[in-house]
């Protein structure tokens, strides 16, 4: 009895180095399974539904060079976190939240080749978008990964990308717009 009573005298003892043994070494698992955002393509998914583990599988399966991982995420997995968003590379996004990120997109006319003949979103004369889902027709690409809404969806690069070459003074290396193209081939 007088060891159950020693054990719970001290309970809030051994919570708290539960937690914090629990935090430290979250800690290390994160830092040993993340990378730099110099090795890593990061995409966010407007869209309440969407496969994201799979489609960062399939696009892992073919990693470009310098590329350590692919991230895919919704729009819901930094929704107190904007900053971190902000300096990811890529977004799938409605048509009717563009200009409400219109600041922190990069536009593209410039880097037209990999865009010809596709239907773009164009702001101020700028084309900021490809469009990768048709509302009207139901058509596009990533069906199997995205559910998408009631409204067209545009593939668009983020201002703080770390990856669309010399465009924004990153590293050099245009590999956004390479796992652009892989992503409009996708079904």
């Amino acid at each position: 009895m007088k060891l159950l009573k020693k054990i719970t005298s001290r309970l809030y003892l051994y919570l708290l180095w539960l937690v914090l043994s629990t935090m430290i070494w979250s800690w290390i698992f994160a830092l040993i399974g993340d990378t730099s955002t110099y090795k890593k393509i990061t995409i966010y998914v407007d869209s309440q539904t969407c496969a994201d583990l799979e489609l960062t599988l399939a696009l892992e399966e073919d990693l470009p060079e310098g590329i350590r991982m692919i991230k895919v995420h919704p729009f819901s997995y930094v929704v107190f976190d904007e900053p971190a968003m902000l300096e990811s590379d890529i977004f799938l996004i409605r048509e009717s939240e563009i200009d409400n990120y219109l600041e922190s997109l990069y536009p593209i006319t410039e880097v037209s080749q990999w865009y010809a003949g596709k239907e773009t979103c164009v702001r101020d004369g700028e084309v900021y978008g490809v469009r990768i889902y048709d509302a009207q027709t139901g058509e596009g690409c990533l069906q199997s990964y995205i559910t998408y809404e009631d409204e067209d969806y545009y593939l668009v690069f983020v201002k703080g990308s770390k990856h669309i070459g010399n465009q924004n003074g990153s590293r050099g290396d245009a590999l956004a717009f390479e796992i652009a193209e892989r992503l409009l081939t996708m079904q």
